[in-house]
């Protein structure tokens, strides 16, 4: 879903002393949680315990989003380094071979099982919790319940840790995006967004300072921690520029392309079927796949016409009164 083959951006490891500047200044303005990755997967550094090792040294938990592809290349690392390191989000976007071939291109659907199996075996022992999160496609969506029912047995909580996401588009290229979203009546283009009114400071690895973690051509960088330090970049010109492009009405958004063509579903619509899919999860924990699919197939109807007396009437049914 990162569509990381569309990146532009120079792919090299970074450089350990610019990496230590990075954690240290990020300790200094009062973040001690980070996440490894911006469209890349960190368990494809092949040097990811030295990493680790400087961001131990400076204790700031680490979390991991990955394809899972890789992880037992890391095992005895993540074991070590269980300390700062205790959580892994596994993205995976679909449960039977075809369908996840087809959208994760390139992966094999048994080397993803294996390596849940190695992480259920001999990480969540020691402590660590997962997360699995499946973007959702015209592609998937009449497997989301095979998918909850085969991927639960991975997760402590499934509620609060299985995340049935929809797309959004922000990608050099929005074929599949717009051909494949199940959500367009609630889906528009260009809404203001949360990377332009609050600085994320997504380090990339040359040092320049981007507000989006899929800036895939480097065209929403905003500063460079090698001239300005982090405190100082979230005043930057840049940041005020990408902010001020969002919000006036003078063109200005045009000089970002990815943010001009990017398209998202309502917020207020993500957050009313995030929650009432974690209290499906939550109410029902131990249902069969046809009864969530069911569920699910409702709810999206409900929400694409949404009504709030009958989506009253549809939260009684399924799960108020249960």
């Amino acid at each position: 879903m990162c569509d990381t083959k569309s990146s532009t951006r120079q792919k090299k490891l970074m450089d350990f002393e610019l990496a230590e500047k990075s954690i240290k200044e990020m300790k200094a303005v009062g973040i001690n949680s980070i996440l490894l990755h911006t469209i890349g997967d960190p368990l494809a550094n092949t040097k990811l315990k030295d990493y680790l090792y400087i961001l131990r040294k400076y204790k700031i938990q680490a979390g991991i989003s990955t394809n899972g592809l890789m992880l037992e290349k890391h095992l005895d690392t993540l074991k070590e380094y269980f300390d700062i390191c205790s959580n892994i989000r596994f993205s995976i976007d679909g449960v039977k071979k075809n369908t996840y071939e087809k959208i994760r291109y390139g992966g094999k659907f048994e080397n993803v099982i294996r390596n849940l199996d190695l992480a259920q075996n001999q990480l969540k022992p020691i402590g660590y919790e997962f997360a699995i999160d499946l973007v959702i496609s015209k592609d998937n969506f009449n497997e989301l319940g095979e998918f909850i029912v085969f991927f639960k047995k991975y997760l402590n909580n499934p509620f609060k840790n299985m995340h049935l996401n929809f797309m959004n588009s922000l990608s050099p290229n929005n074929d599949y995006f717009l051909n494949n979203n199940v959500m367009p009546e609630n889906t528009y283009e260009n809404i203001f967004c949360n990377f332009a009114s609050q600085l994320t400071p997504y380090i990339l690895v040359d040092g320049r300072v981007s507000a989006c973690c899929r800036d895939y051509d480097g065209s929403l960088v905003v500063d460079d921690i090698n001239q300005n330090s982090l405190g100082d970049i979230y005043k930057s010109e840049g940041f005020k520029n990408l902010h001020n492009a969002h919000i006036n009405d003078d063109g200005s958004i045009e000089e970002y392309k990815l943010c001009k063509s990017c398209f998202v579903v309502d917020a207020r619509i993500n957050r009313i079927w995030n929650n009432t899919v974690a209290l499906i999860l939550y109410n029902f924990p131990n249902k069969d796949a046809k009864f969530y699919q069911l569920i699910l197939n409702e709810l999206i109807l409900n929400l694409k016409n949404l009504d709030a007396s009958s989506f009253n009437g549809f939260l009684n049914k399924f799960y108020l009164n249960k």
